[in-house]
């Protein structure tokens, strides 16, 4: 590209990113919470609706127990009825299939329950989930607005990625107008640009910027790579406009476009491996003590924390194995995806390790944890070469406690395996030092909870329960007060931040 040289271009800083409308998307985000309130509301409104058209309903003081049976599909139906708004569902797969599902579910529970389900109260039931759920969908699609929208390189290409779109998205986007720092053109552009690089800028600091796409051919990687640095501090996300039909993803501007994402601020990669838990079992049997390793598994929480640190990312992309421990987010992965992803549970591998891998002589390290799970964890296995640390609450903050730990860690290496149980995300923190200091040798798990039900601290849930993906659920009627932040204020976010993840899934041989 002779004469185009962006090297002397200075770019005024952005503000720090509001995205349009913030308090709009937020009420979205939140839709999974609005569904299970509304579900929870209808079973006593029903019970009023059935006692006024004259329903003989028993005389029960507290809850009836036809609502009590309701509430499995309370639990069920944000996870089953679960879609982003932001793009539209594969075929078969769009809300108005779940909800039939659905209630063809509901209906024949309330076959099975027989007479313990009045038939009108079901009625009365049904009917306020079905009018409740499709007029908050239509609720929050009327307060999705606008996303803005600027476009980087001007040019014919650029006048027909104009009309197409004010042709198929002019109702969704705010198009910001045309940028570009060229002082020549082969053609001239029906769509002049209003400034370049500097006045896009200067823009932003006016008003958010959501996209950028840039109109230049994918052939002139050098000017692409001139052009992403000073895109990524104007916009949210900058993508590449036309691209090849296998570049294009899904999202607001996919419904129209063919896209490329250069850079996208809230979209996060999550890679995981494709092991299940007797292949990770193979794989950790055969490890050895020559080299060095850890393993992260990946929940709910941890998904949450990559979108929120950039520094938890970084702990996440050093780790030699990253295994999906939720068979809830499985579960909701193939709802909304289509996509079946292995489950490797940290709580059933530190089982399956202590019964079929760890031999009485292997060297075993075990951070966290009280004396007396160490001790009953020693006497079971009858082990002869465990070392056990429990650093102090907080010692992640405390730079000698962490070195303590370190080097407890590396005075008992080589080991077979080290059992992180500090908590996330002290846990990876400590493994991805022990890689940074090159000493160690043996394979590193960050393992959480998994000691406290390995030793009986803490009931797991039933296997009926796992398998279904809602052990959440029992750990939250064990431990209400502890555990309700983490799954009913922080946990519901799951559902919109899995539109802004790109999961990905790494073969093995």
């Amino acid at each position: 590209m002779g004469g185009f040289d962006l090297s002397g271009v200075s770019v005024p800083a952005a503000p720090p990113r509001v995205r349009t409308q913030a308090w709009r998307r937020r009420l979205r985000q939140l839709l999974p919470l609005w569904d299970l309130l509304l579900l929870l509301a209808a079973a006593p409104l029903a019970t009023a609706i059935a006692s006024a058209l004259g329903a003989n309903l028993p005389a029960v003081s507290g809850w009836p127990d036809w609502e009590r049976w309701a509430l499995p599909l309370v639990a069920l139906g944000p996870i089953l009825l679960y879609q982003p708004l932001d793009r539209p569902p594969p075929p078969l797969r769009g809300f108005g299939a779940r909800l039939l599902l659905f209630v063809a579910i509901a209906a024949a529970a309330a076959a099975l329950a027989g007479p313990l389900v009045p038939g009108v109260w079901l009625l009365a039931w049904l009917a306020l989930v079905v009018a409740g759920l499709s007029g908050l969908r239509l609720l929050m699609r009327r307060l999705r607005g606008r996303q803005t929208l600027a476009i980087y390189g001007a040019g014919p290409e650029t006048d027909r990625l104009v009309q197409q779109l004010r042709r198929q998205a002019g109702d969704r986007i705010e198009l910001l107008g045309v940028f570009d720092d060229r002082m020549t053109r082969a053609s001239p552009a029906q769509t002049p640009a209003r400034g370049g690089l500097v006045e896009l800028a200067r823009l932003a600091q006016q008003r958010p910027v959501d996209w950028t796409l840039v109109s230049v051919p994918e052939s002139a990687q050098q000017r692409i790579q001139q052009l992403l640095p000073l895109l990524r501090g104007i916009s949210d996300a900058v993508a590449l406009s036309p691209a090849p039909a296998p570049a294009r993803r899904e999202g607001l501007l996919a419904e129209s476009l063919k896209v490329r994402m250069l850079a996208d601020a809230e979209h996060t990669a999550c890679d995981l491996d494709d092991y299940d838990l007797s292949r990770f079992i193979e794989v950790a049997r055969g490890f050895g003590q020559d080299a060095y390793t850890y393993v992260v598994t990946p929940n709910v929480d941890h998904l949450i924390r990559l979108h929120d640190d950039v520094r938890f990312r970084a702990l996440y992309e050093d780790a030699g194995y990253v295994l999906l421990d939720s068979r809830f987010l499985s579960h909701l992965l193939h709802f909304t995806r289509g996509v079946r992803l292995p489950v490797c549970a940290g709580s059933d591998l530190t089982g399956r390790l202590f019964g079929e891998v760890i031999a009485a002589d292997d060297g075993l390290v075990l951070i966290g944890g009280s004396d007396a799970q160490a001790a009953m964890l020693r006497e079971r296995y009858g082990l002869r070469r465990f070392a056990h640390h429990n650093p102090p609450m907080g010692f992640i903050r405390d730079p000698g406690a962490v070195e303590r730990c370190l080097s407890f860690i590396e005075a008992h290496s080589p080991f077979r395996f080290c059992l992180l149980a500090v908590g996330s995300p002290q846990q990876e923190i400590i493994a991805r030092e022990l890689q940074r200091r090159g000493k160690a040798r043996g394979m590193a798990l960050c393992v959480g909870a998994s000691i406290d039900f390995l030793t009986g601290g803490e009931r797991r849930a039933p296997a009926w329960m796992q398998r279904a993906g809602v052990e959440w659920l029992y750990r939250l009627m064990q431990a209400p007060r502890r555990m309700a932040r983490r799954y009913l204020v922080r946990g519901p976010r799951v559902f919109s931040l899995l539109t802004q993840t790109e999961v990905q899934l790494r073969m093995h041989a």
